[in-house]
């Protein structure tokens, strides 16, 4: 019976730092928002793919984009998938499903006030568009 105990109260305790710890990944980039703009690749842009600039906006644990998102898109998760020099630059990943367009997976750096990508968008038909962005911090 003890050994379940010290079983059970380990378990815990890792459940409480990891939870802790992804806390802190996504918290690092909460409260921020970025002007950018996307650039499609070759291929997508024979797809019909254009240009855009938005506002990406973390908050909660979760990235939106203010303009496009005024027309259907939604919020999605992100996580920081790694932080270097010192704490000075983060990667993350987020996942935005939209409404209209498919699904959008971003991946990118934070370096100071500067962000660049890819941003990956798959269409409702299994199509798939290619961007890279880049922006900087409004706030």
């Amino acid at each position: 019976m003890k050994t379940r105990q010290l079983l059970t109260l380990g378990v815990m305790a890792l459940m409480v730092t990891t939870l802790g710890f992804a806390g802190h990944t996504v918290a690092v980039l909460d409260g921020t928002s970025w002007k950018i703009e996307a650039e499609p690749d070759d291929m997508a842009q024979k797809k019909g793919a254009q240009q855009f600039k938005d506002v990406l906006v973390f908050a909660e644990g979760r990235i939106s984009l203010r303009e496009r998102g005024k027309g259907g898109a939604e919020s999605g998760s992100y996580a920081v998938t790694s932080t270097v020099n010192d704490g000075k630059e983060h990667t993350f990943k987020a996942e935005l499903p939209t409404t209209a367009d498919g699904r959008w997976t971003w991946t990118g750096t934070v370096k100071g006030g500067n962000m660049e990508g890819k941003l990956i968008q798959t269409r409702l038909d299994g199509s798939v568009l290619t961007y890279t962005f880049k922006g900087n911090q409004l706030d």
